[in-house]
């Protein structure tokens, strides 16, 4: 699956590039409108930059879940 997502995100990107329009993050959809498919990774990058840590992580389904815990202020 994460392969197809890859080849899926260059091939829109490129396509997208000869129409000058924004490249496509890995992910991108078009299944019932956009959406965006967090890949774990991405998740876990979001919640670093709020001062989180990952605990729990989904996403096997339509919508993901993920658990984040404050980190100690120090």
């Amino acid at each position: 699956m994460v392969r197809c997502r890859t080849w899926t995100a260059r091939i829109g990107t490129a396509i997208r590039k000869l129409r000058g329009a924004e490249a496509v993050e890995e992910g991108d959809t078009l299944k019932d409108g956009f959406q965006h498919h967090f890949l774990p990774e991405q998740v876990a990058s979001e919640f670093d930059e709020a001062g989180l840590d990952l605990e729990y992580y989904s996403g096997g389904t339509c919508y993901g879940n993920a658990v984040g815990i404050v980190r100690d202020a120090k």
